[in-house]
């Protein structure tokens, strides 16, 4: 295990710290119900993801083999409560300064920029449990620019289809 994960790695968690910042700024502009449970979700998710990637680095620095089983273990062991959108739930969101259009995509483009980077963490690493992590770490970004989207259509009175949700 080398430096070159340990700056994988940092640089997840910086980009994790900045997700949980774009969110608590969509949060604070928010006022509808649905929308301000979207960003509180997407903090809470990002705070999980930098939290594990803390615990990773430290274990990855100290050689600790047992200790990155046992984190990305625990890891893949949580959920967060996922919030579904209903069609007819969800209303206008109002916010200011930033207009909502610019809020949805920057939040789908940020978990497009997540993607990114855990896909090319997993091409890069050897070690199957950490791979193992970014994976998932890959599927919990789809899932949260899959909330984004939905909530966007309703919310910019776009017709959805299924194929505009795959």
């Amino acid at each position: 295990m080398g430096s070159r994960l340990s700056e994988w790695i940092r640089f997840g968690i910086e980009t994790e710290e900045k997700g949980i910042r774009l969110y608590r700024q969509c949060l604070a502009k928010v006022k509808h119900p649905q929308g301000a449970e979207l960003f509180d979700y997407l903090v809470r998710a990002e705070q999980g993801h930098r939290k594990v990637l803390k615990a990773l680095l430290d274990s990855v620095e100290k050689g600790d083999r047992k200790k990155i089983k046992e984190d990305i273990d625990d890891f893949m062991g949580t959920r967060l409560k996922n919030p579904m959108f209903r069609e007819d739930e969800v209303g206008k969101l109002t916010g200011k300064g930033t207009t909502l259009r610019e809020m949805f995509n920057k939040a789908a483009a940020f978990e497009d920029e997540g993607i990114r980077l855990y896909s090319d963490i997993a091409a890069k690493e050897n070690d199957p449990e950490i791979r193992k992590l970014f994976r998932r770490l890959i599927s919990d970004e789809k899932v949260h620019k899959e909330e984004i989207r939905k909530l966007g259509f309703f919310v910019f009175d776009v017709p959805v289809s299924p194929q505009d949700l795959a």
